[in-house]
């Protein structure tokens, strides 16, 4: 795989042209290379969020949807979603991939901040609800949070309020090898977000072992089995929240080792690149048939 100039894509011809960010140039770029193939060439099109009509790209999302010859999705949500609001049909259904040799426990090990801590990662945005994490934490004194992500700058202050909340500390952005490093001491993941596609940030989560707390919304379901590898609360039901922060603090290290197994082996069972590819390998076959 490599990085193709803006001369390639006028001047050579593909069989197949996939995109999942809904861009301009993305879409400008499959249409092109119909053109090119004299319409030989494949429009095949990842829809990887449940898009609303605030998001920011709504109109090329609407516009992938309507040139692509074929569409895949990553979840059962994004599938509903497509169909039920954008009355198009999804051919086929292949989620996220995780590098589950990179996200592994057995070969990370946790940063300057130790173990025992509750994380959160992701975009600091009212959709994710940080208000979650930050009531657990003020309910929660005894125990640590970290988040991780930076701030939206169209919402509201949501670190102002973290900093308000000793037992709330705010990281900003990582890279991968330090993501990887905080999930290896953490004890629980912390993920309140009221949609998403299928958040990567939950499948290396519980990749590397780490129990999830998500709401039962959106494709949330779709990773985390309650019990399994987690546990679905609904936002509204806060007390919930706090009791499976307290069950996860207070298990005894081998029940805590079996659960951490259970949620890598859920991961990497259904999430690794080499599920993903074989994924792919259909959509490709079928697609230039």
């Amino acid at each position: 795989m490599h990085l193709i100039s803006p001369h390639e894509v006028l001047t050579r011809r593909y069989d197949i042209v996939q995109h999942a960010s809904s861009t301009n140039r993305n879409v400008a770029a499959a249409l092109l290379g119909k053109v090119r193939s004299l319409g030989r060439c494949r429009h095949l099109f990842t829809a990887n969020l449940e898009v609303t009509p605030d998001n920011g790209h709504y109109r090329q999302f609407v516009a992938s949807l309507k040139f692509a010859d074929r569409v895949v999705a990553v979840s059962e949500a994004v599938k509903r979603s497509v169909e039920n609001d954008f009355g198009r049909k999804v051919d086929w259904i292949v989620p996220n991939g995780f590098d589950a040799e990179f996200f592994d426990p057995a070969v990370a090990v946790p940063g300057p901040e130790g173990s025992g801590y509750f994380l959160w990662v992701g975009i600091i945005e009212e959709r994710k609800r940080p208000d979650v994490l930050i009531e657990l934490a003020r309910r929660c004194p005894d125990q640590r949070f970290l988040a991780v992500g930076r701030q939206a700058e169209w919402d509201r202050d949501w670190l102002g309020e973290m900093r308000g909340v000793e037992n709330c500390v705010h990281l900003g952005a990582v890279d991968r090898k330090r993501l990887r490093e905080l999930l290896a001491g953490a004890r629980g993941f912390i993920f309140p977000s009221e949609r998403e596609g299928l958040p990567l940030s939950v499948i290396e989560a519980v990749g590397m072992g780490v129990p999830a707390v998500v709401q039962p919304k959106s494709s949330m379901p779709e990773i985390v089995e309650e019990g399994r590898n987690g546990w679905l609360r609904d936002a509204a039901d806060l007390d919930g929240w706090v009791d499976r922060v307290q069950f996860l603090a207070n298990m005894d290290d081998a029940e805590w080792k079996a659960c951490s197994a259970r949620a890598r082996e859920s991961a990497v069972g259904r999430y690794s690149w080499d599920r993903v590819a074989d994924g792919y390998r259909e959509v490709y076959e079928r697609t230039v048939e």
